[in-house]
């Protein structure tokens, strides 16, 4: 469809929309489990690089995670001079959810560079950004959803580059796989599909006797501007590049976490995931049309690949599906074959829904060529007001986010599956407290499980902190207890319930009286 100012309008001000939303609503979402850790991750880092302090990161037990994301926050804190505990957090909320709509624009653009079709570019946007988990870890984790929105952003670059075949592209495109693996390890999924595409195209171009001197520069240039860029964006490998990535790869395939996680009604180890354990997740969270359209795309893809390979490996489009797909099952058959330690729901592999909801809109485009048209764009967009509704009604929880072939029967969810696992609801329970009760000093306490509710006190206003009194689980002469239900979904017994949220009908977060008080 052609527009009269520019094809890129639509996606400009989708993503205008987008952060004036953001900053209507950033801070209502409460503090992660995660996030004081990963701040950790960037301050640590960021001493080493610009204060030479190595002791500290040698010495620091997450030094093999990839901080390139964390040490950019860090140095917008530096600079901004925030050294408040709210402030820092609030700052790293909306930075990281601007970044995640970064990544929706460059799912605009790939698709609209690759379909040449403004609507499809509209609909990559807003599946991405309209995927309720996805919305919600967008303000409070620093590392999937950072992730998830770098691999639209690299996929933009690689297709640029194999689209112009320029040497600059193929810069462009290192560097920022670099970055990607910089996050997190298994970015190295991307140059290595990539890798593999021009590999085999020299291999085709050398079957039929033509020219292998334009693609042996561009592999050459982007595997080598790659290693570089991961070893810049990681301080952990300067000393010893290789040993050191196969060591974080290793510790990051069995990492150190060994705690129970509730799926289909069953408690898991994290060492003693099942390979139904991923599946099941993905199958129940993603939302149903999508899994539908992405299930059709990838399969008639696959289908379509195998009959003609040499027609698509000769094609940027053609290659560009094929390092989609190897993106989605590459990880996922790395997690199978290494019984890799994945847990709290599929957020670990959220980023394989990069590759995914680009078989999305294939399977869009082609069922739009045929007399299923009308009906695909309705159920489509049927879906996108669906989510919409879900959104704004369980505002700011869109990360208990379940798609309906789980019951909505009351409190079904919550003891089949973990809910809100991070805690982050645990602000809410605060709020409410605070605003129901007006004594001076509210002595409050959680579950075992209960960090995010420390540090969702200390993200409280300073006047609100003030008058919460931190304690523990044994300490009977708490006011309150504020339980997210991690580790074990039950009601406590001798408990009064005085404030409950509910999400499609199990409680996620409750606050309670003990029973005389």
């Amino acid at each position: 469809m052609k527009f009269t100012r520019s094809p890129y309008f639509p996606g400009i001000l989708l993503f205008i929309v987008a952060v004036v939303i953001g900053l209507s609503n950033y801070q209502d979402y409460g503090m992660s489990w995660d996030e004081t850790a990963q701040h950790e991750i960037g301050m640590i880092n960021f001493e080493y690089v610009f204060k030479g302090n190595r002791a500290a990161l040698d010495n620091f037990v997450n030094k093999d995670y990839g901080p390139a994301f964390e040490v950019g926050l860090m140095a917008i804190e530096k600079v901004l001079n925030i050294d408040n505990f709210r402030d820092i957090y609030l700052m790293r909320h909306i930075a990281c959810h601007i970044f995640f709509i970064i990544g929706c624009f460059f799912a605009y653009l790939l698709v609209f560079r690759m379909h040449k079709n403004v609507w499809l570019a509209v609909l990559a946007f807003l599946v991405v950004y309209m995927f309720p988990r996805f919305y919600a870890h967008s303000f409070f984790n620093s590392k999937d959803i950072v992730f998830l929105s770098l691999f639209f952003i690299s996929f933009w670059a690689i297709y640029m580059a194999l689209e112009k075949k320029k040497l600059g592209w193929f810069v462009a495109a290192g560097l920022l796989c670099g970055y990607t693996t910089g996050i997190r390890v298994l970015g190295v999924i991307i140059p290595a599909a990539t890798g593999l595409v021009l590999f085999l195209q020299m291999v085709l171009y050398l079957k039929e006797k033509k020219q292998l001197t334009h693609i042996a520069p561009r592999l050459a240039v982007f595997a080598v501007t790659t290693a570089i860029a991961i070893v810049i964006f990681w301080p952990f490998l300067w000393t010893s590049p290789v040993k050191n990535f196969i060591e974080s790869y290793g510790r990051m395939a069995h990492f150190r976490w060994f705690g129970w996680m509730l799926v289909n009604g069953k408690y898991v180890h994290s060492t003693d995931i099942t390979v139904t354990y991923f599946p099941i997740w993905f199958a129940v969270t993603v939302p149903l049309v999508w899994l539908l359209l992405g299930g059709i795309g990838t399969i008639w893809f696959l289908a379509d690949f195998l009959k003609k390979p040499k027609f698509w490996l000769n094609d940027s489009k053609g290659g560009m599906h094929i390092i989609f797909l190897l993106s989605v099952l590459l990880p996922v058959g790395l997690i199978i074959i290494t019984r890799a330690v994945i847990y709290d729901d599929w957020r670990h592999l959220y980023f394989i829904f990069a590759g995914f909801s680009m078989f999305i809109i294939f399977a869009v485009a082609r069922l739009s060529q045929t007399r299923l048209k009308i009906p695909v764009i309705a159920l489509a967009g049927l879906q996108l007001a669906v989510l919409a509704w879900f959104m704004v009604k369980n505002h700011p929880f869109q990360q208990v986010y379940f798609n309906e072939l789980v019951s909505r029967e009351p409190e079904f969810i919550r003891r089949h599956y973990e809910m809100d696992y991070w805690g982050a609801s645990t602000k809410q329970g605060l709020e409410f407290v605070l605003a129901h009760d007006t004594s001076s000093s509210i002595k409050v306490t959680g579950p075992d499980a209960h960090t995010p509710l420390l540090f969702n006190i200390d993200f409280l206003p300073d006047d609100q902190r003030k008058r919460i009194v931190k304690t523990y689980e044994a300490d009977s002469s708490a006011d309150y207890f504020i339980n997210f239900f991690r580790y074990n979904p039950d009601d406590r017994p001798g408990e009064l319930p005085v404030y409950d949220i509910k999400v499609l009908n199990s409680t996620i977060l409750r606050v309670g009286k003990p029973e005389g008080k």
